[in-house]
């Protein structure tokens, strides 16, 4: 019950907190779809601060000033994820912390429908600068801006 009314904020400090060999710290990452929890801890990080850019109705689309989110290797991940490498620049910026909403989405089997719209929103704006939000080469044909549409 008390989880209920915590920031996310707070939510993000208490699970990086939780001493690391609790076995709680890994199977709450891997609900979350990742076999490491440091990954895990520094995804909230940045889930937190794009939380807080947006509810404080500040600028977000060519952010530059994140907590550089962790980047899993492969044997991480439980779901899909990006096929190219990030730069230290792109792992403070805006597309990264998508791409992090974009696979905990997956990974909860929650909101199929946010990766289209966000997908029609990108495409209508025609002026956007897609580098300085740290979009990369050929990003809708990577495995986690897939859409399921429902016919698989």
């Amino acid at each position: 019950m008390a989880f209920e009314t915590i920031s996310f904020g707070l939510l993000s400090k208490i699970y990086d907190n939780l001493k690391n060999n609790l076995p709680e710290k890994v199977v709450i990452s891997q609900h979350f779809g990742l076999r490491n929890f440091r990954v895990f801890s520094s995804w909230l990080k940045v889930l937190t601060e794009v939380r807080n850019v947006c509810a404080h109705h500040s600028r977000l689309w060519n952010r530059k000033r994140f907590t550089r989110a962790t980047v899993p290797r492969d044997a991480e991940l439980m779901h899909p994820w990006v096929s190219h490498s990030f730069g230290q620049d792109d792992k403070a910026r805006t597309y990264i912390a998508l791409c992090i909403i974009a696979y905990m989405l997956d990974s909860l089997s929650l909101h199929p429908e946010w990766k289209t719209q966000l997908i029609e929103l990108i495409e209508t704006q025609q002026r956007l600068d897609y580098t300085a939000m740290g979009w990369q080469r050929g990003w809708k044909s990577m495995p986690i801006w897939m859409v399921d549409d429902g016919n698989t």
